[in-house]
């Protein structure tokens, strides 16, 4: 431990960049003088590489050939670790990549420090029929969920479940997001809708769930987010509600405040013990209106959420008490009790009309809501040229579809475009 404090600070590296979940670790780490090394999928830099590329904490990029995901990006872990000359830190941000590196990780194991569970564990946790089989068999609470393994099995669920229901694959994978974008589920409002929906879905999706919508608004939804030690004892934990989210009511966090609700804690750690957890974990739960009880609707092992960044805000910085863990160093953790509250830009933007279409927001209640915002997803004073970036993307954007009235640039490509802007920017400034 000396000796590490000693030396240069040992990199972290993050690991699909071009998600806009990689800015938080990335953030949240060089900020401490974490040096910060991002790996980006070269098919991908046309998504939000170029936001992330922008910011100032990042250290060093690499690039590999995302045609062969799999192969290449482990090829690519072991070529960076074994340029750094001894073992760095990891951080996936997504469930493919984390994936990828729990099957790989006795080969990286040699380069990285890694602290998950079981392979078997996580592969259980991320596909949602096994997660729910599991959730069920350990008494972990659960919305009224049923698997459909085949076409006969949606008659007697019609039969049985309560409605509004709502259908989602054990697995979003490309083929569902190709299909349907950000949305997570298919909502059903009675039988005939829920058989339609299925008839619809099934040629296309084998492995889905049907589950009962937990009654109760947004607002309901409580997250937890914390960093548990190999003994699964947590060594700094954060619960955040859901304000409002894109898609509306079945989608990612657009705006989250920050919430102290003990049942949520008792329960997260309950549950992580139960399971024997170990390393980042976050909990999704909402009170059920008719029994006031939480039920867990996911859990996301090894990998941030994007509205994990509330809980830098407010002291916490789950990813330095990661690093730190990981390299056994001491950790400390002392949040503090005021209020803050986290906004997306983008899923904000993308929500508005919906919400505002449907009557559950006028102008003036959805601006009134920003009263107690203290921090954004992009937007950060020591760091402007990622929200400089991504809002040039949608003024090109705008002009091109708008003003000019030609056929739009794709948003992807109008982040690229702006992105080289921001680039060349940051190079002067350095």
């Amino acid at each position: 431990m000396a000796r590490l404090s000693q030396e240069a600070p040992v990199p972290a590296v993050v690991v699909n960049a071009n998600n806009i979940s990689a800015l938080f670790p990335i953030r949240s780490l060089g900020r401490k003088g974490v040096p910060v090394v991002c790996v980006f999928g070269q098919g991908g830099l046309e998504r939000y590489a170029p936001v992330i590329r922008s910011s100032r904490f990042m250290s060093k990029m690499h690039t590999f050939d995302d045609s062969d995901y799999e192969r290449n990006l482990v090829s690519c872990l072991r070529d960076i670790g074994k340029s750094h000359g001894r073992k760095s830190v990891l951080f996936p941000t997504s469930d493919e990549d984390m994936i990828i590196v729990s099957a790989h990780r006795d080969a990286l194991r040699e380069y990285y420090h890694l602290l998950m569970p079981s392979h078997e564990l996580l592969s259980t946790l991320l596909n949602k029929n096994w997660f729910y089989s599991l959730a069920e068999a350990r008494g972990i609470p659960i919305p009224r969920t049923f698997r459909i393994d085949s076409m006969a099995d949606i008659e007697y669920i019609a039969r049985k479940v309560a409605y509004p229901c709502i259908i989602k694959p054990a697995w979003r994978d490309e083929a569902w997001q190709t299909r349907f974008g950000n949305r997570k589920v298919i909502i059903s409002n009675g039988a005939e809708e829920l058989r339609a929906n299925f008839r619809f879905l099934y040629d296309q999706f084998k492995e889905l769930t049907v589950q009962e919508v937990v009654r109760g608004d947004e607002s309901n939804i409580v997250c937890s987010f914390t960093f548990l030690d190999e003994r699964s004892e947590p060594l700094g934990i954060f619960t955040s509600k859901k304000i409002r989210q894109f898609p509306p009511h079945f989608g990612n966090s657009s705006l989250v405040q920050r919430v102290s609700e003990p049942r949520v804690l008792e329960l997260t750690t309950k549950i992580c013990r139960q399971l024997g957890l170990v390393g980042y974990v976050s909990i999704e739960f909402k009170k059920d209106d008719r029994d006031g009880k939480f039920k867990v609707i996911e859990m996301t092992p090894c990998r941030f959420n994007r509205q994990t960044g509330l809980s830098d805000e407010a002291g916490l910085s789950i990813p330095y008490i990661w690093y730190r863990q990981v390299l056994n160093m001491s950790v400390e953790s002392a949040p503090t009790t005021s209020e803050c509250t986290w906004v997306s830009e983008v899923n904000e933007v993308r929500a508005f009309w919906e919400y505002w279409r449907n009557g559950e927001y006028t102008v003036s209640e959805w601006l009134r809501s920003y009263k107690n915002v203290t921090c954004c997803e992009v937007l950060a004073k020591d760091d402007p040229l990622p929200f400089i970036v991504l809002s040039l993307s949608a003024f090109l954007h705008w002009v091109r579809s708008t003003v000019l009235r030609q056929s739009p640039v794709p948003a992807f490509k109008a982040i690229k475009m702006a992105g080289h802007k921001g680039m060349a920017a940051r190079k002067r400034a350095s």
